[in-house]
């Protein structure tokens, strides 16, 4: 059976600029959007950025998850998950906190729409959480894809062995998404859709 998983920041919402306001505002660190963009070249919460490698983020979910849950998602991706919801099991992996992402998911009812949801909360690592969610469905790695926007999703997908798809309208451009070699470059939901619904046939 083919089944997706999901990133969230810089997948289903556009929130790179809501958390780099929001730590910054939090933590008093000054850290810039070059920096952010960096940090995600590889695991957000194994970074070795000095500004932020000191902080605990366990409480970061509880202080931002009001707002969060109002921040705005990409054109078509609602309903998109909505329809993939009837036509496959979706999983979702993200950095961010359960107190954070379901909020967001209940406020735009798609919670329902997920087989399982891999937060923080269950492990800082996204190789463990994919690995997880293969293990558990009992199936094999290049029966998933994963739709992210960062180079490093696409590092530890291609370490786990499940196809990507790398959105260049989140937090990563297409130039740096191509140096993790993802299956396919997708620049909006719409070819999102296309691609999955071609990689499933």
């Amino acid at each position: 059976m083919k089944q997706i998983i999901f990133d969230f920041d810089g997948v289903i919402a556009d929130t790179f600029d809501f958390h780099l306001g929001k730590i910054n505002d939090i933590y008093k660190v000054g850290l810039t959007a070059e920096e952010y963009f960096d940090i995600h070249d590889g695991n957000f919460h194994a970074n070795t950025n000095e500004k932020i490698t000191h902080l605990d983020f366990t409480q970061y979910g509880h202080l931002v998850a009001e707002e969060q849950s109002r921040t705005v998602p990409f054109p078509g991706a609602i309903d998109s998950i909505i329809e993939l919801s009837t036509l496959f099991r979706l999983h979702l992996v993200t950095s961010g906190w359960e107190a954070q992402i379901f909020p967001f998911l209940r406020h735009h009812d798609i919670f329902r729409c997920f087989s399982s949801l891999k937060c923080a909360d269950v492990s800082t690592s996204k190789h463990e959480k994919l690995e997880q969610i293969v293990d558990s469905e009992n199936n094999n790695a290049d029966n998933f894809i994963f739709v992210t926007d960062t180079l490093g999703d696409i590092l530890e997908s291609n370490a786990v062995g499940i196809p990507t798809i790398a959105v260049t309208f989140g937090f990563h451009d297409e130039e740096r998404l191509k140096k993790g070699d993802p299956n396919y470059l997708a620049h909006s939901w719409p070819k999102v859709m296309t691609i999955i619904k071609d990689w499933a046939d």
